[in-house]
């Protein structure tokens, strides 16, 4: 004769507070993944409309550099061009001798300024000084 042992192994029996707990747990942790997803994907939609315009003469302003060596930079924009990931946009920051050229990218920039516009003053129209002769004269005729 054999003898053949066997186990079962059971899964452990959940309360219904156990159970509801573990759902609410992983409904957090989704909810949570996914506002962040969410705003990963508003704050690179903002960058694209920020961005979308943005042509030579405008000012940026952002940042360029990763954890110690990252640094604000703003300057006048050379020239913008296009690559599978999105917009690369030249920056030249100081003058004469300190300028210094940036890439940045549109996630890069935080403001554009658009380019300032010659914008024709309107011309003042005076009234003309008063004159008591002529006024009269009209009166009287």
């Amino acid at each position: 004769m054999t003898d053949v042992q066997t186990t079962e192994t059971t899964a452990p029996v959940l309360t219904r507070t156990e159970k509801l707990t573990a759902k609410a747990k992983a409904l957090f942790d989704l909810v949570t993944a996914k506002t962040a997803e969410y705003h990963d994907t508003v704050a690179e939609l903002q960058a694209i409309e920020l961005v979308a315009n943005v042509g030579a003469g405008d000012t940026v302003h952002g940042s360029t550099g990763i954890g110690a060596k990252k640094q604000l930079v703003s300057g006048v924009v050379l020239g913008v061009s296009e690559d599978e990931k999105g917009k690369l946009i030249k920056v030249q920051s100081g003058t004469g001798f300190d300028t210094t050229v940036f890439t940045l990218r549109s996630a890069q920039v935080t403001s554009v300024e658009p380019k300032a516009e010659a914008v024709a003053e309107e011309a003042v129209v005076e009234m003309p000084a008063p004159t008591p002769e002529f006024d009269a004269e009209q009166a009287a005729e």
